[in-house]
């Protein structure tokens, strides 16, 4: 199910964390998704168990998450998809976009984790928070912000419409 405000154009999907916003940049036409994927912890909980099916068994869920948002999507318009995959880039969501055209703009310019959680063992950190574009745009920068107060740090990513002859 999904709602549809006539004054501002956005969409939002009532099923999950899912915005589509309708025209954006002055009538430019890009739609911005902002996700939550589910993490990768299985049923039984945040414990070591629940971790660990929970690498075997959500990945195939996140999968279908994606599949859910991009079908609500209008083709032939600019798309980002943005926010907590609770993935890393060789994970499915990323590698089906990347075949699907899309481009992840972090990796372009940072290696940086976007994750931390501190534990017994130190401190743990990966990357599960992308910013990826469509084809008809470029990333003229990206970096993680060491901010906030959360386990998930802010990622910030400039994009540009691509011009033609553009090789990015």
């Amino acid at each position: 199910m999904s709602f549809k405000s006539s004054e501002t154009g956005c969409r939002l999907l009532a099923n999950a964390a899912l915005l589509v916003l309708t025209p954006f940049c002055s009538g430019s036409g890009a739609e911005v998704l902002n996700v939550h994927l589910r993490p990768q912890i299985g049923d039984s909980g945040p414990n070591v168990g629940g971790v660990m099916s929970g690498m075997i068994t959500t990945p195939p869920i996140r999968r279908d998450e994606i599949d859910a948002y991009l079908s609500v999507l209008e083709p032939g318009i600019a798309t980002i998809i943005a926010g907590d995959f609770n993935e890393s880039e060789t994970g499915g969501v990323v590698s089906r976009l990347r075949g699907d055209g899309y481009r992840s703009a972090l990796p372009e310019f940072s290696a940086e984790d976007t994750w931390r959680w501190n534990s017994r063992l130190g401190t743990i950190s990966r990357r599960f928070d992308h910013i990826v574009y469509g084809a008809e745009l470029v990333a003229l920068s990206a970096r993680v912000l060491q901010a906030g107060r959360s386990d998930h740090l802010p990622v910030v990513a400039v994009l540009g419409r691509k011009v033609a002859g553009h090789r990015r």
